[in-house]
């Protein structure tokens, strides 16, 4: 299913916020018609979790990562994401998403209805108690919009915690829809809307943190390498 951006280019006396916080659910809102924008560039969604003990029932830390994946056809993608929609299992909500943290720097709406009535942070917990993360940036603000959100290497999304005995992976919203991104048609802007990849692929890493033991004969060995990130 393609997920497009509709332009909003109406002026409402809802304020600011109000047609802020309705122009970023338009990302990603189950609309009864939808139309695709473009062909594209691929998206890349990658999910990377650290074991923080021995083994992969520990728990740890997960990092969300956007990647713009060039194919040398269709529309062109490399003015950045706007957009991601990762559907997760498995890690820590918290109370009321408080538990999920979206990167800085990356020109996202966050937190949704800042000062409003329906202030809250931009994730959600599924019926089936999947993890429905949005990223999304507000192309009716052209100053807010930060472009090239990766472009050249992957860019931090979100990142959080999971629970012992708990290993994350990518779900659906319980309606069978996975996840999904969107790119920026150009910048700066004005923006006259958003670009729909050609696919959005979903890449699963992990890396599991040593044993004390373990890492002392690794550092005497000479045998630790710096953790490659993103």
């Amino acid at each position: 299913m393609s997920i497009c951006w509709s332009n909003a280019n109406a002026r409402t006396s809802l304020g600011i916020k109000c047609q802020r916080l309705i122009c970023f659910l338009l990302f990603f809102s189950l609309l009864t018609f939808h139309f695709r924008l473009a062909t594209a560039d691929n998206a890349v969604v990658a999910l990377d979790l650290t074991f923080l003990g021995p083994g992969t029932s520990s728990g740890g830390t997960w990092d969300l990562f956007g990647r713009v994946e060039d194919t040398g056809g269709g529309a062109d993608g490399s003015f950045g994401l706007t957009a991601i929609r990762a559907l997760i299992d498995g890690i820590d909500f918290g109370v009321l998403g408080n538990a999920i943290f979206i990167a800085p720097g990356i020109g996202a709406i966050n937190p949704i209805d800042e000062g409003g009535p329906n202030e809250r942070v931009p994730a959600l917990q599924t019926a089936g108690g999947t993890i429905d993360i949005i990223y999304g940036q507000d192309i009716s603000d052209d100053p807010s919009v930060v472009g090239f959100v990766g472009i050249g290497s992957d860019a931090l999304i979100a990142y959080g915690t999971f629970l012992p005995g708990s290993i994350p992976d990518f779900g659906d919203d319980d309606s069978g829809l996975l996840t999904d991104a969107l790119f920026l048609n150009t910048f700066p802007g004005p923006f006259g809307g958003a670009i729909s990849p050609d696919s959005v692929s979903v890449v699963f890493t992990h890396t599991i943190v040593p044993e004390p033991s373990s890492l002392v004969l690794l550092v005497c060995g000479g045998l630790l390498l710096p953790r490659r990130r993103r």
